[in-house]
C-alpha cells in the first residue's frame, strides 16, 4: 500500500523546483510551494525542498511551527543552503512533535531564477534515490 506523500518547496530558484518535481514523478504526488495552496492533512511523508541562507525566511518558519501529528508524521528536508539553516529548520519541526526522517540533502540550486529548471541526470537521480529510500523505510 502507498503512502500518503507531498512535496513543498520554498524556493525562487527553477532548479530546486526541478528537484520537487524529479521526487513527485517519481513517487507520484505533486509539488506545492510554501505555503501550500492546501494545508497538510494527515500526510505520513512531507518532503520540503528550502532555499535558504543564514535566516530563515518568516513565511517558512511559521509553516514549519504550524505542522503537527495530525497534518504531517515525517518530515524530509533538502537543502540549498547552509547547515546551520537545515538545523534550524529540522528544530521547528521536532519542536512541534513531528520526526525528522533521514538525512538532510544537500544540493546546488542553482541562480535565482525560476525559468532555469535544467538538472542534470546524475542531480536528478542522486536527488530521487534518497527520497526513494526514505519512502521505502516508511512503506515497510
Amino acid at each position: 500500500m502507498a503512502i500518503k506523500v507531498r512535496v513543498l518547496h520554498y524556493t525562487n530558484k527553477g532548479k530546486m523546483i526541478s528537484f520537487a518535481d524529479a521526487i513527485c514523478a517519481k513517487l507520484e504526488c505533486k509539488a506545492d510551494t510554501i505555503p501550500p495552496a492546501y494545508p497538510c492533512e494527515n500526510e505520513r511523508l512531507v518532503i520540503l525542498g528550502v532555499t535558504c541562507g543564514k535566516e530563515i525566511p518568516n513565511a517558512l518558519r511559521l509553516f514549519c511551527q504550524g505542522l503537527n501529528k495530525t497534518r504531517a508524521q515525517n518530515v524530509a528536508i533538502f537543502v540549498d543552503g547552509p547547515k546551520e539553516s537545515a538545523v534550524k529548520i529540522q528544530e521547528y519541526i521536532s519542536d512541534v512533535g513531528v520526526k525528522n526522517i533521514g538525512e538532510v540533502y544537500y544540493c546546488k540550486g542553482g541562480l535565482p531564477i525560476k525559468f532555469l529548471k535544467n538538472i542534470s541526470e546524475e542531480e536528478r537521480s542522486g536527488i530521487v534515490n534518497w527520497a526513494l529510500n526514505i519512502y521505502n523505510e516508511l512503506n515497510q
